[in-house]
């Protein structure tokens, strides 16, 4: 899919997960929870526990964004039609701890434009194995 709509689409996730990365090399939670999830959102991994809105997410991310993890996104799929949209992606974990081993999930983000504004509305997904 190469249209101008999917174009647009992707140039916007991609800098929404710019933003995400920031977030992390920052070690804040702002800018996750108010500018790349939607108030609604939900979060599930396997084998993790279900985040739900904004309240949930923000204690997720704090956690984690003060860990110090660098995190990248490597899309694998996309579409969008209209004001909806996905992406699927490896979303990679390198923990700041030198003996903690990296990690992946394999998630699939689950994209609403509102006000012209692309936001997660879900993200479920799953670990593999990673390979660095």
């Amino acid at each position: 899919m190469n249209s101008v709509e999917h174009q647009a689409f992707r140039a916007a996730v991609e800098e929404k997960y710019r933003v995400h990365v920031q977030a992390f090399k920052d070690e804040v939670t702002e800018p996750i929870v108010t500018r790349f999830f939607a108030p609604d959102a939900v979060w599930e991994c396997a084998g993790f526990p279900r985040h739900e809105g904004t309240e949930q997410l923000r204690k997720l991310f704090d956690e984690v964004t003060k860990a110090g993890h660098e995190v990248a996104f490597r899309p694998i799929r996309s579409y969008v039609d209209g004001a909806m949209g996905w992406d699927f992606v490896d979303y990679s974990v390198r923990p700041r701890d030198p003996d903690a081993n990296p990690f992946m999930f394999r998630c699939i983000f689950c994209w609403v434009r509102r006000a012209e504004d692309w936001k997660v509305s879900a993200c479920v997904g799953f670990t593999v194995q990673y390979a660095p």
